[in-house]
């Protein structure tokens, strides 16, 4: 899906934080110092947090990323895997980048992490070449779907692995979860 959230145009220590991001992305070019946090980002197949540019100091933390080839809630590998990846940071960017406590969902096939120009299929390979992400997680989120008034939304299933994984002291983090 297209970037449903852009910062661009020499945008400096913008806080994106605590939205739901359905069939779209994140989407930060040349803006340094933007702080991505706490964030649903659900789509098929298409990447979910991009920084481009020269974005460079991103800090990206406490955000669910699924891409999947169908059905949020009825995932299934995609058709080709090398377009879903989650977190992508180009090497432009790199710079004082900082990753850590979020939730991706390996269930699409694609990349976790690109970093620079290197894709990490999965955490131990992130971790390991950047020493990023020491406390990230790859596993389904456990999202559910509920019905509020006209408008569904998405909320954790009681069994989520995000319960309780997040960095409270991370730019833009509320103070409480509800």
């Amino acid at each position: 899906g297209a970037p449903r959230i852009v910062v661009d145009g020499d945008s400096t220590g913008t806080v994106i934080t605590t939205n739901t991001v359905q069939f779209g992305s994140i989407s930060v070019t040349d803006a340094p110092g933007t702080a991505i946090t706490s964030n649903t980002v659900t789509n098929t197949c298409t990447p979910g947090v991009v920084i481009a540019g020269s974005s460079t100091g991103p800090v990206v933390r406490n955000n669910i990323v699924v891409s999947v080839g169908s059905a949020i809630l009825q995932p299934t590998p995609c058709a080709d895997p090398a377009t879903a990846t989650a977190v992508s940071v180009a090497t432009s960017a790199l710079s004082g980048a900082s990753t850590d406590y979020n939730l991706i969902d390996p269930r699409g096939g694609g990349a976790l992490y690109r970093w620079g120009d290197t894709a990490h299929a999965t955490i131990e390979s992130f971790r390991a070449a950047t020493g990023q992400g020491t406390h990230d997680i790859a596993a389904p989120p456990g999202l559910e779907s509920v019905l509020g008034g006209s408008r569904a939304y998405m909320t954790l299933a009681a069994t989520s692995p995000a319960i309780d994984s997040a960095d409270a002291a991370a730019a833009g983090a509320l103070a409480t979860d509800t």
